[in-house]
């Protein structure tokens, strides 16, 4: 009978250094029958044991994806009713986060109809506007001119203004158009003192101390000297740009500064309720009661001499019983007169 012989165990070893594992891996790697390397489940062990963690930086665009994403999300709602297993489901709403763009959206819509309210309220209509220091022209006149009432004060043009009633009133020397909040609009003017009557072929017209023409105002012509203009104005004092198209004298200098001061010089020396007599000819005169006309010229500063002459010649033609048609001391030292004008 055969004594069996005690099989031999090959004890390993609990604990395997790292030379062990090496000379393992290279026995497997030397059993295999061709070149390829076929890892061990200790070298695959070893390679995880090998492995270290690698961390992964996300770039901006999944940032942005993950929050859009985030955003999108809604929320959902399941309530239970009173039969078991049965719910109620509610549909999803958006979840909204409100941000400073909405806000600012908002603020800038309040402030949109703020001033579009405010732009419309009945406090901002302009009444009628008040005119200060023009007395001549009526009101209505410079209402309908300026048209501004029932408007919006915000469109109120105070330049435009001025400017267009100092060419349609050549009787204002200045003006000025003042806006006052919130619905005030007051005129200022400084209107031409008339000193003079100039009374023509085609009308009347008012002379102020410079000699400019402007129209004459119903109810304000009274107690003025009125000068009769026999012919055209001097050719030196031309038309200007406010002249009118229906009367040429309007708006512009007509006579010169220097005649308006002669013919106020002479009215003293006139015979009462005379009009004074404009000749391009023969200068300044009036109409003498007795029938004739008497011309002094333009340079009357001694017209108190020229009376004198004129006075002597008077007497002169009375005694030879002449009754002329116009007698002129334009010329001192050589007065004459004349049977036909």
């Amino acid at each position: 009978m055969s004594r069996k012989q005690p099989s031999v165990e090959r004890e390993t070893s609990p604990r395997q250094t790292r030379a062990d594992v090496v000379r393992q891996r290279r026995q497997g790697t030397k059993n295999t029958g061709s070149g390829s390397k076929v890892p061990s489940g200790s070298d695959q062990a070893l390679r995880s044991a090998q492995t270290y963690p690698v961390q992964m930086r996300a770039s901006k665009l999944d940032l942005q994806v993950v929050t859009d994403r985030t955003q999108r999300l809604r929320k959902r709602y399941d309530i239970a009713v009173g039969s078991p297993g049965a719910e109620l489901r509610l549909p999803a709403l958006p979840s909204i986060r409100p941000s400073w763009r909405w806000l600012s959206i908002a603020l800038c819509a309040a402030l949109l109809y703020g001033i579009y309210s405010l732009w419309n309220q009945p406090v901002f209509v302009v009444t009628a506007p008040r005119i200060e220091g023009i007395k001549r022209i009526p009101e209505r006149d410079i209402n309908l001119l300026i048209g501004v009432e029932g408007r919006q004060v915000f469109w109120v043009e105070p330049a435009q203004l001025a400017l267009r009633l100092r060419a349609a009133f050549p009787d204002l020397v200045s003006t000025r158009v003042e806006v006052q909040f919130p619905n005030r609009v007051v005129v200022y003017g400084v209107e031409r003192q008339p000193v003079l009557t100039w009374q023509h072929a085609t009308g009347a017209v008012w002379i102020d101390q410079t000699g400019f023409a402007f129209p004459i105002r119903p109810g304000w012509h009274e107690g003025l000297p009125q000068v009769d203009a026999l012919d055209l104005v001097p050719a030196q004092a031309g038309p200007d740009t406010l002249g009118s198209l229906a009367n040429p004298y309007i708006g512009r200098q007509l006579i010169p500064q220097e005649t308006v001061e002669a013919i106020l010089f002479m009215i003293p020396f006139m015979p009462d309720d005379t009009p004074v007599l404009f000749d391009l000819d023969h200068g300044l005169g009036w109409r003498d009661p007795r029938g004739w006309e008497v011309y002094f010229g333009l340079d009357v500063a001694d017209i108190e001499t020229r009376l004198v002459v004129y006075k002597a010649i008077v007497r002169h033609l009375k005694t030879e019983g002449i009754i002329p048609a116009m007698v002129s001391v334009e010329y001192l030292h050589a007065p004459f007169y004349r049977m036909e004008r």
